[in-house]
């Protein structure tokens, strides 16, 4: 699992792909994993997760 968010990103994770970020969300319930974005680390958290 990757570094989870704070703020309001919190409820989701992300993880590093170099430079690129992965920002997603867990249904343990569901046993599912939605990604919500992916980009650049420069301007990934600059978006609403939703």
């Amino acid at each position: 699992m990757g570094k989870a968010l704070s703020h309001e990103f919190k409820g989701y994770f992300r993880i590093r792909v170099s430079d690129y970020r992965v920002i997603y969300r867990i249904n343990y319930s569901k046993r599912t994993v939605t990604i919500t974005a992916m980009g650049h680390r420069k301007d990934i958290y600059e978006r609403s997760p939703e």
